[in-house]
Order: C-alpha cells, then structure tokens, then sequence
C-alpha cells in the first residue's frame, strides 16, 4: 500500500474567549440589532491569564454590540478594592457587571448588596450563593486531584512535593491546592506549601531547604514564572501546573512589553519513520523550509521549524511511503530454547511492576513455558477483557497498566502499555509503536505494541483492534492482530517517552508520544487547545 499524506499544524493568534452570560439577563428586541450595552468588567489583577480573558471578552464585546469598562485593583488579588469597586458600579447603575473574585468570602456581603440592582456574573469562583446572577467556573477540586495524580508518577513513595500558594486569597486556587494535598498525602507524599511570592532567591533557598521532587503551581502566573525559573537548571524540580491562559496569546504580551513586534515560536511534526513495515519514504514538500528533519530511524522522528510570529501561521508537511503487511503466525514456529533478555526491563513512570501485575502476570502464565503461549495468554486477557474508553491525557495517571488491569478500562495506547508491562514481566521483549491508523480519505491518531520472540524476531500485537474485533464477534480477525497488523498504518515513533530532535524548552503537550505535532512561543510549550492540526490523505493506493 502507498499512501500521500498532508499533516498540517495551526497556531491561532488568540484562542481564548468569554461567553458573555449576562446577555441573557439583558432586555432588548431579539428582532432588531441591540443597543449597545454597557458592561462594568473587575478583574483581579493584570497577569498574563487575564490578559489572553481579556482579549477573548473584547472579542466578544466587538461582536455582540457591548462597551466594555475595565477596572483594576491598584494592589492585585485586593478584595478590599474589589468591594469597593463593585459598590462604586452598584451605586452609578451599571446594567451589567462581570467579576472575577480575589477573595469569595470577603466580597459576599458585597455581592449580596447587588442582587436585584444589576446583573452580576462571578467568573472561576462561584457565588450564586449570595446572590449573583450566574457564575463561569471550573471544578476545581477535580482539577486539584489531576494535578496531584500527574504528580505522583514523578515523585517516588515518601518524597517531598511543594505547592505553591500564589493566591492566597483565591478560592479556586485554595480549593485545587486543598484537594491536591489530600491526594498526595494519601498516596504516602509528603507536602509542603510555600506562600510565592515572586522572590527568586527565597525560592531557591526553600528548593535547597526541602528538596522536593516537584513543584505545583495552580495558576497561570505562578505556573509561567517557575518555568522561566526552570529553564536551564538541570536540578529544578519537575514543575506540574495549570492556567486558563492561551500561551501565545501571553507570550504576544510578553513580547509587546520587551519591545518586540512578535514571539518566537518553534513547531515539530510526525514523519514516517524508517521501520520493518514502512519504506520508499518520500517528503514531497513543506509549507516552508524546515530548521531540521529527524534522521529516519529517530525513536520519535519529527520535522522542525522555528519562526517570529507576528500572526497566524501554518507549518505542514506533505509525504508519501509505503507500507507493507507481513503476517506472522507466534504460534507457528518453535520458540528457541534462550530467549534474548532486551526490552525486558522497567521504564517508569507508565512500565512499572507492581505488585498486582507481577501476580497477574504470574497467573496469566501459569504452568506455561513457551514464551509465545504466554505471549498468547496476555494479549487474551487484555483484547476479551479490557473495553475501550477515551482516556485523558496519560500524564494524569498514576500507572496507566495497573489501572487499566484493575478497571478493565483503556484507549489503544493504555491497552498497548498493559500488553507491554505484562510481557516484560514474563520475560518477554516488548516495545511500543505509534502514528496513525490511515484509510482512504482518513487518517487518526493510533498506538500498539510489538514483541519478540526467537527465532522469529519481532511481531505485532494490536490489542485495540484485537478488542474491537472481539466485540463484534470476529474470532479469526481478532487472532489476525496477535502477531499481524494490516497496511493501515503510519509509523512515527518506536519508543515511548523519546525526546524530540531538537528537542523541546517547554513542557510537551503529550510528554510520551507524538502523532499530532507540538508548538511552543517563547519558550513556553503550547497546550493542545492552543493550536490546531489537521490531516489529510491525498492518495492511497495499492502496490502489487
């Protein structure tokens, strides 16, 4: 089979937006263009998450007919100045105010005031409890636990994690620290909070003091400034973090106040890499002229470039190979009597033996001494047993094999990892592989494993589509992906967690695998709502 691709990667000016609820509290005639109406917006301070919200609400204000009036506190996170702020607005008639609370309980009684005298819409913190019209937030006790679990695969049972209390008078920022610290202590963590204030060199002596293994920021201004610390300390933390802010759209303000007409941005793009079943390589054409393009046989292979960006910008690749179908039956042959001991090892945070899999696998085993019976045994168990269910992104799990063992539950690359971890336990080699599943006229993100047994060497097993066959009942197809895969396939990448060539200053939107393409401004590794890939299959066609 040859297949020509097109892989395109979008980075958006500005990807953030507000939805203006208080229109839906406003009168007017739904048949004719309304009066402009006036809005009182009262920030909580000017950082970079408020900048790229901002951006996103006179968007919105240009398009919906509203007049927008921001106010800020002269001291940021002030709820003294909030209140008086809000008051002020009340008592001048202000038909709608949008507020984004420094402090909940310090502006209640504020807010309460309001309630029959303007509309009042709460963003992050919710306090329709005393009296606001709506409220525009987030659960931010789930988003305490998610940063948590991604901080548990990083730091081993007993170490040291740091957070940071940036906001010490948020409510939202209180809520996602609380629910991260009951997490981690519960896991055997130890915690620590440090009030953050800005102060580089206190900082760096409370790193020296407590030595933790991480560090989580949750927000945006904190998050940016421990990664501008980060950069270059090779002994810095793992930092974890979150933040509503649209990467470039900070890293724009950033530039504008250095003086600078644009942000620097770097992009990789998946290739087809040199492999088994993959050949005749061909990279027909680049939106542009990359900065550099990985060597075929790169364990993530990728194309680069790097650019100023003053505007919308595409970075696309186009390429053709040709993929070829060799079947192999495992249980055909007799296995050699010494079996190689590569790819047999652990590779944490995702390949890990625990306990409970090491005694599954001994189960799944048991009383068989041919490595690809047992082989066999595994695949089984994950494609009759394991349903598929979307997965957020595998840096929130703790052991993404165990939970799939225990919950019987996983995505294609959580079933490809669990076949992985369960063969290497038996002492079985077992690798990861990924790209993209491909038909004619569509092509979508995909992973699966190989293994390797002599004197036959290496072999596919696809437990994704061994499970999809299972469930509808195809017996003959599902057995077909325990040892074949078929021509729909474009190989990126042979190992998980790879670095990039060059590699990555910020922090990857998927830190373990590549198929769709990552982007960072400045610096700053853009998250994947921030951006936009497309992809394309312009010919597929079979070869004789």
């Amino acid at each position: 089979m040859s297949r020509k691709v097109l892989l395109q990667l979008v980075l958006p000016l500005i990807g953030l937006s507000v939805l203006f609820w208080l229109l839906a509290f406003a009168p007017g005639d739904k048949h004719h263009q309304p009066a402009l109406l006036e809005m009182s917006v009262i920030l909580r301070d000017g950082d970079g998450n408020v900048s790229a919200m901002r951006k996103g609400m006179e968007q919105a204000a240009k398009d919906l007919n509203v007049e927008l009036r921001f106010l800020t506190p002269a001291e940021d996170n002030s709820a003294v100045e909030q209140v008086q702020l809000l008051e002020h607005e009340v008592s001048g008639a202000a038909p709608a105010i949008l507020l984004i609370p420094a402090d909940r309980e310090a502006l209640g009684e504020a807010v309460s005031a309001a309630e029959g005298k303007t509309t009042l819409v709460t963003v992050e913190s919710d306090m329709t409890a005393w009296g606001a019209d709506a409220s525009i937030s987030m659960d931010h006790q789930a988003l305490g636990e998610a940063l948590g679990k991604a901080a548990l695969n990083g730091v081993p049972f007993g170490g040291t994690v740091l957070l940071l209390d940036s906001l010490p008078g948020d409510n939202g920022v209180r809520e996602r620290m609380e629910a991260a610290k009951a997490l981690l202590e519960e896991k055997g963590r130890q915690v620590r909070i440090y009030r953050w204030t800005s102060d580089s060199t206190a900082f760096a002596n409370i790193l020296r003091i407590e030595r933790p293994k991480a560090v989580i920021a949750f927000e945006a201004a904190a998050l940016t400034e421990m990664a501008e610390l980060s950069r270059g300390e090779e002994a810095f933390p793992l930092l974890y973090g979150c933040g509503s802010t649209a990467g470039i759209a900070a890293a724009l303000e950033k530039a504008k106040a250095e003086g600078r007409d644009a942000v620097h941005v770097r992009a990789w793009l998946a290739l087809p890499a040199a492999c088994p079943s993959q050949s005749h390589i061909t990279l027909d054409g680049f939106t542009e002229t990359p900065g550099h393009i990985a060597a075929e046989d790169a364990p993530q292979r990728t194309v680069y470039w790097e650019a100023d960006l003053a505007e919308n910008r595409t970075f696309g690749a186009e390429y053709s190979y040709r993929e070829t179908a060799v079947y192999a039956d495992p249980l055909s042959f007799t296995p050699d009597p010494e079996q190689p001991d590569f790819y047999t090892g652990e590779e944490a945070p995702h390949i890990v033996f625990t306990p409970y899999l090491r005694a599954l696998a001994a189960q799944l085993t048991e009383g068989i001494t041919s490595p690809a019976e047992k082989a066999k045994r595994i695949y089984d168990y994950v494609t009759l047993n394991v349903r598929y269910h979307f997965q957020p992104s595998y840096f929130v799990h703790e052991s993404i094999a165990e939970n799939c063992a225990r919950s019987r539950r996983g995505d294609c690359g959580i079933m490809a990892l669990t076949f992985i971890t369960l063969c290497r336990i038996a002492g079985i080699p077992a690798r990861w592989e990924s790209g993209l599943a491909v038909a004619p006229g569509d092509a979508g993100c995909h992973d699966w494993a190989r293994f390797y047994i002599a004197p036959k060497g290496w072999m596919y097993a696809d437990c994704s589509y061994g499970a999809s066959m299972a469930r509808r009942g195809d017996e003959m197809l599902r057995r077909h992906y325990f040892g074949s895969l078929d021509t729909g396939r474009m190989v990126a990448n042979s190992a998980f967690e790879a670095p990039f060539d060059p590699p990555m200053t910020g922090f990857r939107s998927d830190p373990y695998d590549n198929q769709s393409g990552e982007m960072e401004a400045d610096g700053v590794g853009l998250a994947g709502e921030e951006r936009v890939t497309t992809k394309e299959v312009l010919r597929f066609e079979e070869v004789k």
